[in-house]
């Protein structure tokens, strides 16, 4: 090998080495311009806009468009729709933490607090709309264990592994306001999470800088401590992290266009378009204003003088046809329930109404199976918080059941209920009644 051979191989192992990822000021910077033009990101924010019913339609400007002619832009809420109906799903009913030993079970349930349903379906509402959703826990100043919910769109995951399941570090930056010289100037506070510590910093003026020392992930007995790793968790939607906006996004912008349409097609056509033959008045406003005012109008003497009406004709079954096939396309890739009951009768039950919610029910398997991931690894923080206050727990295995709120055909179930006396206990029936709240109560009654 000559020298010159020597020199290049030694450069390309000089350049591998400069490949390793070093989390400088300057790399913080560059990740984060890309990640807010990252298709990922725009992504998370439309998911948003399209729950707030601020569809792409609102902004489509049509360059053909005259000042005289309709412009509607309907706006549907079919996303806003089907998130509500997902999360209510899996989340409206509290979910249960189990254990094989209660009293842990009862221990975490207190620690989580009263606002952990709301917490958890604040997740579901955060991943369902952007494909993954960000807690931090934490401990306050009272030493409680508290959980701080961050938007999606403003964090940088930096992960150890292809699979997503640990974090090497992360990085959070938000917009803020502070009081300027007078006047309120728009800045972006950066957080960036290791193992060990944490770095507080601003972004002015294109430049990032460092705005406080290296602190704990949290203080106790006045002193910064750490949680040992990473502490962001990460609740996804599914496997893959994606919005449920991503399989219906085209199909709601093609419902609102021709929805649209039809709108525009309505008010600018009017019921009738008058024919004027051998009329000597001065303009059209002249001739309508006479129709309108005396319910008459003067013509010309000419025998083929006169006024002919047509009624325009719109091809009404062919463009409902095409919408209705469009909002059925998105309620099936959107695995939403279609609550057109033509085809289930008034009061589906039993196997027509597992039908209906087939699709919903796959959906929020994906949802649940991540959040269970997510929820396991809340627990290990929660032990650690343990181990913190010195509570000699022993670490068991903790799960969470969701409930799922599946309608019911309250006579259907009834009657079953009382076709089952003598075959189960009181206690089973009155629990599957669904009128009873408490069955304890209910017994007692």
């Amino acid at each position: 090998m000559t020298l010159w051979d020597r020199f290049k191989k030694g450069a390309k192992y000089l350049a591998m080495a400069f490949e390793k990822e070093q989390l400088s000021d300057k790399l913080i910077l560059e990740k984060i311009n890309q990640h807010k033009n990252d298709k990922k990101t725009l992504f998370m924010i439309k998911g948003d806009k399209y729950y707030k019913v601020e569809n792409d339609i609102l902004e489509y400007q049509n360059p053909n468009i005259k000042d005289y002619q309709a412009n509607e832009k309907l706006s549907h809420g079919i996303f806003h729709q089907l998130v509500d109906e997902k999360v209510e799903y899996s989340f409206s009913n509290p979910a249960s933490i189990t254990s094989e030993n209660q009293k842990i079970a009862d221990r975490i349930t207190e620690l989580l607090g009263d606002d952990f349903q709301y917490e958890l379906e604040s997740l579901a509402y955060e991943a369902s709309k952007k494909g993954v959703a960000w807690v931090r826990p934490y401990i306050d100043l009272d030493g409680q264990f508290r959980l701080f919910i961050a938007k999606s769109e403003q964090i940088i995951p930096g992960w150890k592994d292809s699979r997503h399941e640990d974090l090497d570090y992360l990085i959070r930056y938000y917009d803020t306001q502070v009081f300027r010289f007078g006047r309120f100037v728009n800045v972006v506070n950066v957080e960036v999470w290791f193992s060990d510590e944490v770095k507080y910093y601003r972004i002015d003026g294109g430049q990032l800088l460092r705005i406080q020392n290296e602190e704990g992930h949290f203080w106790a007995d006045g002193s910064p401590e750490t949680w040992g790793i990473v502490p962001w968790i990460a609740f996804k939607n599914n496997r893959g992290e994606l919005s449920d906006l991503q399989f219906v996004k085209t199909l709601i912008d093609a419902y609102d266009g021709s929805r649209s349409e039809v709108a525009n097609f309505v008010k600018d056509v009017r019921n009738l378009i008058y024919v004027l033959k051998g009329y000597d008045g001065e303009s059209l406003d002249e001739f309508l204003k006479g129709l309108m005012t005396y319910r008459a109008i003067i013509i010309d003497s000419d025998e083929d003088a006169g006024v002919d009406t047509l009624t325009p004709q719109m091809d009404i079954t062919s463009i409902k046809q095409h919408y209705e096939q469009i909002k059925q396309d998105i309620f099936d890739y959107g695995q939403g329930v279609n609550r057109n009951l033509d085809k289930f009768g008034s009061a589906p039950s039993g196997v027509a109404l597992k039908f209906l919610f087939s699709g919903l029910d796959l959906k929020n398997n994906q949802i649940e199976a991540e959040f269970r991931r997510g929820f396991n690894r809340l627990i290990d923080f929660i032990f650690k918080y343990l181990d913190i206050k010195n509570e000699s727990i022993k670490r068991v295995k903790v799960n969470i059941v969701f409930a799922r709120d599946l309608p019911l055909n309250e006579t259907e179930t009834i009657e079953n209920c009382n076709n089952s006396r003598g075959l189960i206990s009181n206690e089973t029936i009155i629990a599957n009644h669904p009128w009873v709240q408490d069955v304890n109560l209910e017994l007692e009654k």
